[in-house]
């Protein structure tokens, strides 16, 4: 009963993590097509994958208890030890088979993670620049006189428009990488 019952809770884990694989994969989409909506939505879905997994994880360390006290060994053992022990008996093949699933999904869906918040902070450092860059156009045409503000009513015969100063330019502007 306690094989079926621990494979049972680790291949639902191991479900929960392909789903937040999924999860990240799309919100890295998101995050790079601009679609906040999408963001709210899947940051809603990721967090209710991670109650999933709290409440998963709480079931299969009920069930390790349980079987750690039945068959009176420490309660320090762990999956590992229990398959090293021959403690699966028939299924330790299949236990060593999930267990490295349930590792490599983690391993996957943090580097996804990562990943997402590496372009969030990319977005984040472009729209941070690009507000500096517009206050600052803003502060030097409310330091400046009022004729030259390049309103339509300043326009006059002959008016030519303001060559672009290269000493402006954000370079935080130029480094978005994707």
């Amino acid at each position: 009963m306690f094989y079926q019952n621990m494979l049972g809770s680790l291949l639902k884990i191991e479900n929960i993590y392909k789903r937040l694989f999924e999860l990240a994969s799309l919100k890295k989409e998101a995050i790079l097509n601009n679609k906040y909506e999408e963001i709210v939505k899947l940051n809603s879905d990721e967090e209710k994958c991670a109650i999933a997994l709290e409440e998963a994880e709480k079931q299969r360390q009920a069930i390790l208890n349980s079987f750690l006290s039945e068959m009176k060994l420490p309660s320090g053992y762990g999956l590992s030890r229990l398959i090293e022990g021959g403690h699966f008996a028939e299924k330790t093949a299949e236990a060593k088979a999930l267990k490295e699933s349930l590792i490599n999904g983690m391993k996957k869906t943090k580097e996804l993670n990562d990943e997402n918040i590496s372009l969030i902070n990319s977005s984040k450092a472009i729209i941070e620049a690009t507000l500096e860059f517009i206050r600052t156009k803003i502060n030097e045409g409310a330091s400046g006189s009022a004729n030259s503000l390049n309103t339509y009513s300043n326009v006059q015969k002959g008016y030519q428009k303001p060559k672009p100063n290269n000493n402006t330019v954000n370079p935080a502007l130029l480094n978005f990488i994707v």
